[in-house]
C-alpha cells in the first residue's frame, strides 16, 4: 500500500508535470522516495516535484537520457527488490502504530487486540503486558477475545495461564472450537468473512461448520419469455434465450455459510423443532487476532435457522463478549422468495440461491432415506472451485509483478489466458 502511494506519486510527476526520470534518477531520487513511504513519509506530488527539481539543479538533462519504461522497470523489478531489501521498514511502521497507539491513552478493547499482536511482533514485552491488563479489564475471558493460535502462541511464551482465564464457562471452550472451524475455511477458499459455527441440541454439539467455497451455480438472468428472472439449464440457454454475454453465462461462483453447513449434517431438520437447538457463530477479525461480530447474515442463513426451528442464536460481538438472540420459528417461510427470488437488494444472489438448492438436495435425501453428508465430504463439493480459484489468481504470475491494479493486461498475462482458454 505504502508502495503504491509512492509510485502513484512518480507516475503523477511523469505524467501530469513532464517530469520524467532519467535511468540514473530512479535510483538517485525515486529508491530514497520509496523508502520513506514505506516508514509513512510519502512526500505530496508539489514536495516531490520540488526535490526533483532540486536535484537536477542546473544539470540540463539530454533527451536521449529519459529512460521512457521507468514506470514499468519500478513496478515490475526494482520496487520488489526494494521491498525486500528493506527489512526494517515493517518494523519502522509497527513501532510507529505501537507509540501512536500508547500515547491516545485510550483503553480500547478492539485497540488493545491489534497493540498486543503488534508488540508481540515487537517484543516490547512491556506493551504487551500493558495491552493484556487492558482486555483482561474489560473481559472475564481471554478466549473470548484472542483467536486459538495467537492465544496457544501467548501461553507458549508464558504470557498468558490458564490462571488467568474462567475454565467454568463452556461457552469459551465453544468459541474457541469455532474459531479453529473457521480457520480452516482459509484452505476451503475463504480469506476474509471467515466464519465458524457449532449446532446444539441440549447443550451438546451436533453438527460443525465453516464458511467454505461451493459448488458453481448455473448462470442466471431474465428470460423475456417469462417476464422474470430464473436459472437456466446450461450457458448456451442463457446465451440464447436471455442474450447473456460469454462473462455472464459462465458458472457462477459461490459460498456455502457456517450456518447453512451445520444445517445439512443433522440427520433430520424435524428433530431441531423437537429439541432447544441452539447455534454458536464466531468470525474471525480480518485484521488482528481478534473476533468479530458474527450475527447470522440474511442471505438464507437467519431465514433456514428460523425455518427449521432452531430455537437460540449465539455470536461473538467484537468486543470481548457474545450476543443472544432467541428466534422466532417460522415453518412455513418461502426463503427463497424472501432471498435470491425476490425483488429487494438480495435479488440474484448467489449465497443465498447455493443455500436454497443445499437444503432442498438435503431434505430430497432425508425422504430417500440417505445418510446425511458428513462435514469433510461437503466441503469436497467445492474442492473444485477451489483449485480454479487458485488458477486465477492470476495464474502463475501472482507476486512476480508488483501488485497494482493495472490499467492494461500484459502481454505475459494476456498470453497466459489464451493458453489457459485453449488448454
Amino acid at each position: 500500500m505504502f508502495a503504491d502511494e509512492a509510485l502513484g506519486v512518480l507516475g503523477r510527476l511523469q505524467h501530469h508535470r513532464g517530469l520524467q526520470l532519467s535511468e540514473e534518477e530512479l535510483y538517485r531520487f525515486a529508491e530514497p522516495l520509496v523508502k520513506r513511504s514505506l516508514r509513512w513519509r510519502c512526500p505530496s506530488d508539489e514536495e516531490a516535484a520540488e526535490e526533483l527539481i532540486r536535484q537536477r539543479g542546473d544539470l540540463n538533462l539530454p533527451e536521449d537520457q529519459v529512460f521512457e519504461k521507468s514506470l514499468s522497470l519500478l513496478a515490475t523489478q526494482l520496487i520488489p527488490a526494494w521491498l525486500e531489501d528493506a527489512q526494517n521498514a515493517r518494523a519502522d511502521r509497527l513501532k510507529m502504530a505501537s507509540e501512536s497507539w500508547e500515547s491516545l491513552g485510550v483503553e480500547d478493547l478492539e485497540g488493545a487486540v491489534l497493540h498486543v499482536s503488534v508488540s508481540l511482533e515487537l517484543g516490547d514485552r512491556r506493551a504487551l503486558r500493558r495491552s493484556l491488563e487492558v482486555i483482561l479489564s474489560q473481559t472475564t475471558d481471554l478466549r473470548l477475545v484472542l483467536q486459538p493460535a495467537f492465544l496457544a502462541d501467548l501461553e507458549a511464551r508464558g504470557l498468558v495461564s490458564l490462571d488467568t482465564r474462567n475454565s467454568s464457562n463452556h461457552w469459551c471452550q465453544h468459541v474457541q472450537r469455532a474459531a479453529s472451524l473457521a480457520c480452516l475455511g482459509e484452505k476451503a477458499g475463504v480469506l476474509l468473512r471467515r466464519h465458524g459455527a457449532l449446532l446444539l441440541s441440549e447443550g451438546q454439539v451436533i453438527a460443525e461448520g465453516f464458511n467454505h467455497c461451493a459448488p458453481p451455480l448455473r448462470p442466471r438472468g431474465l428470460d423475456p419469455q417469462l417476464g422474470r428472472h430464473r436459472t437456466f439449464d446450461s450457458p448456451e440457454e442463457a446465451r440464447t434465450v436471455a442474450k447473456l454475454s460469454w462473462k455472464r453465462s459462465r458458472p457462477r461462483p459461490a459460498q456455502r455459510h457456517a450456518e447453512v453447513h451445520c444445517l445439512l449434517q443433522v440427520p433430520q431438520l424435524e428433530s431441531l423443532k423437537s429439541s432447544h437447538t441452539e447455534i454458536l457463530i464466531v468470525e474471525l477479525a480480518d485484521v488482528g487476532p481478534g473476533f468479530a461480530w458474527a450475527e447470522p447474515c440474511s442471505r438464507g442463513c437467519m431465514q433456514l435457522l428460523m425455518k427449521h426451528g432452531v430455537r437460540q442464536g449465539w455470536w461473538t460481538d467484537g468486543k470481548g463478549g457474545l450476543v443472544t438472540r432467541p428466534f422466532r420459528h417460522e415453518p412455513g417461510l418461502d426463503v427463497a422468495a424472501a432471498t435470491f427470488e425476490g425483488s429487494g437488494r438480495l435479488s440474484n444472489d448467489p449465497i443465498s440461491e447455493r443455500s436454497c438448492l443445499d437444503m432442498a438436495w438435503k431434505q430430497l435425501r432425508e425422504t430417500e432415506g440417505c445418510r446425511p453428508w458428513t462435514q469433510e465430504e461437503l466441503v469436497q463439493q467445492g474442492a473444485e472451485a477451489v483449485a480454479e480459484q487458485q488458477r486465477q489468481a492470476p495464474l502463475k504470475l501472482r507476486g512476480r509483478v508488483f501488485p497494482l491494479p493495472p490499467r492494461k493486461r500484459s502481454t505475459e498475462y494476456a498470453q497466459a489466458l489464451r493458453q489457459k482458454g485453449h488448454a
